[in-house]
Order: C-alpha cells, then sequence, then structure tokens
C-alpha cells in the first residue's frame, strides 16, 4: 500500500502517511512527557513540586481538545476518501470474482474467459470488478491498486481498479475466512494493450488439443480423476468445484498462490494438494510414475 500504482491507492496512501506522521508526532510528545515526569520525581523529597496554578489546562488540551481536533479531521478525510473511491461500476472491462474456500473464481463475462486466481487487466482503462462469495465472506485486497472490499454470500459488491503502469501486484484475502486463509491470494497482472488483447484472445481459446500421445494419455487420466470437479473447455470436464484448468500452464501458482506452478510442484499437488495446503477440497490422487508424467505432460501443454 506504500508502492501505489493506481488513483485510489495514491489516495490512500497519502491519509496513510498523514496518519503515520501524526501518530510518530504523539508517541514523540508523550514520551518527551514521560521524561520530563521522570526527572522531576528526580529531586530530593525536600523540595516541594508545587502544582502549576491552572494545572486543568494542559489536561484539557492535550486529553481532549487537541485528540478531538485530530480524529475529527481523520474522520473526515477517511469520509471524503470512501465516496471519492467508490465503484461506479460501468468501466469498459466488466469481471466477476467469486471467492470460493480458498481459491478465487474469475470470469470475464464479455470476453467469455475464465481463470482462477490471476487478473488480467489493461493499463490506463477503469476495471469493474463484481464480487461475490460462494461460502464465507472474503475480502479483495490488492494493497497497490485500491481499498479492500468485502465478498458476501448473496450479495454482489462492487470495486473499479485502473492500473496507471503495467506490471504484476500481489493481493490477497483480507478477512478471515478459515484454515487457509493466508493461502488465498490475488495476482492483478496489468499489461499494455496490445499484450492484454493477446492473452485474452488466448484465454477465450479451448484447451489445446493433445499434439502426443502421452498427452492423449494424460487426458484420458485427466477426464478419470479431475472431470468432476474442474473445467476444461473443450472436453468432456465440466466440474465446477475446483479452479478452471482450460490454461492452466499459463498462470504463475497453484494452490491461490501456494506454490510456483512449476512441475515440480505441480506434480506434488496432484499426489497430495493437503500436504501443501492441509484442509482444501483436492484429494490425494492416486497414479502410478507413467501415469503421473502423462498427466503433467497433458497439463503442462495448457498454455
Amino acid at each position: 500500500m506504500m508502492n501505489p500504482a493506481g488513483a485510489n491507492a495514491h489516495s490512500i496512501a497519502i491519509v496513510t502517511w498523514v496518519l503515520i506522521a501524526v501518530s510518530g508526532l504523539v508517541v514523540l510528545l508523550v514520551a518527551l512527557a514521560l521524561v520530563w515526569t521522570w526527572v522531576r520525581s528526580r529531586r530530593t523529597t525536600d523540595e516541594v513540586l508545587e502544582a502549576p496554578a491552572d494545572g486543568e489546562r494542559p489536561v484539557r488540551w492535550l486529553g481532549a481538545y487537541i485528540p478531538a481536533v485530530i480524529l475529527a479531521a481523520t474522520f473526515g478525510a477517511g469520509l471524503f476518501l470512501l465516496v471519492d473511491t467508490r465503484a461506479h461500476g460501468d468501466g469498459p472491462v466488466q469481471i466477476e470474482v467469486v471467492g470460493r474456500q480458498w481459491f478465487w473464481d474469475v470470469e470475464y463475462p464479455n470476453e467469455g474467459i475464465r481463470t482462477a486466481n490471476e487478473i488480467h487487466v489493461p493499463v490506463g482503462r477503469t476495471v469493474s470488478l463484481h464480487l461475490t462469495s460462494a461460502d464465507v465472506i472474503h475480502s479483495f485486497w490488492v494493497p497497490s491498486l485500491d481499498r479492500k472490499i468485502d465478498l458476501i454470500p448473496g450479495r454482489s459488491n462492487e470495486l473499479d481498479i485502473k492500473a496507471e503502469q503495467a506490471g504484476t501486484y500481489e493481493g490477497a484475502c483480507a478477512e478471515f475466512c478459515g484454515k487457509q486463509h493466508t493461502n488465498m491470494r490475488i495476482l492483478v497482472v496489468a499489461q499494455t494493450e496490445a499484450d492484454y488483447e493477446k492473452w485474452a484472445t488466448a484465454q477465450a481459446a479451448d484447451a489445446a488439443a493433445p499434439s502426443d500421445q502421452q498427452q492423449v494419455e494424460g487426458l484420458q487420466d485427466v477426464m478419470g480423476s479431475c472431470s468432476y470437479c474442474h473445467t476444461i473447455a473443450g472436453t468432456p470436464a465440466l466440474g465446477q468445484i475446483g479452479p478452471d484448468l482450460t490454461h492452466l500452464a499459463s498462470r504463475r501458482d497453484i494452490g491461490a498462490g501456494t506454490v510456483r506452478n512449476t512441475p515440480g510442484n505441480l506434480a506434488a499437488w496432484i499426489l497430495d494438494s493437503q500436504s501443501l495446503k492441509p484442509g482444501n477440497k483436492m484429494p490425494a490422487i492416486q497414479l502410478s510414475g507413467d501415469e503421473l508424467n502423462a498427466v503433467l505432460a497433458y497439463l503442462r501443454s495448457l498454455q
């Protein structure tokens, strides 16, 4: 949040720095007052510490008036910022995000794209997120781009984000949602217009057909083990429980940011995802060495 890359994030960062400065000044003044009081208390008992003529005045100013002004100013800034960062929901790019225990289901309804745990956006264009939850309360937060917002079952909230520069911005669920709350990460990848259009075209296509016998065998194994929970566009796999796998190999991470998407991590996830992310809904898959290599060959082809 101290490295803003969006207009709303810049406003939030300014307010945050002001709060840090004011809080630091208050801490410094309190520390000086404590030191001054300690020094005075070190005087000999023969000295009489006389109370000031109006001992209540500093208490009133330091304990009531000044804090009231600071709190009122902070509250006003918070209200102004809340109104200023409100979503309009009419951005040229519309994205639906569903929070699930524990991953993000992402869909671009106008482009026919469904993915998971990664949101790609064009730089300089407003993107409207429509957010809800399929189970418990989650909270969507990408601090470099905007404020956090809750995802509530049965209700749709909106958030507009606009990245000012290309880059990958990490976010997370900011509302405790269960055992793997900490492993519910989200990536927002801001791309140039050309790169975004290239990505969107590739993501809207069906899964690549197997290109060799090993991938064919891998597809058959996937249909037997994974199709009930996962969707792979262009195949009979239409499961809705887990993330869409149509373009799995194009994603940076697996398990909603739990581990990087490497062949070794993917193999470990397939065989026993509970060892990497205990409590997630994917069971261990029993595969022989040849079957695992075939499944990996097919899944790694899903660019």
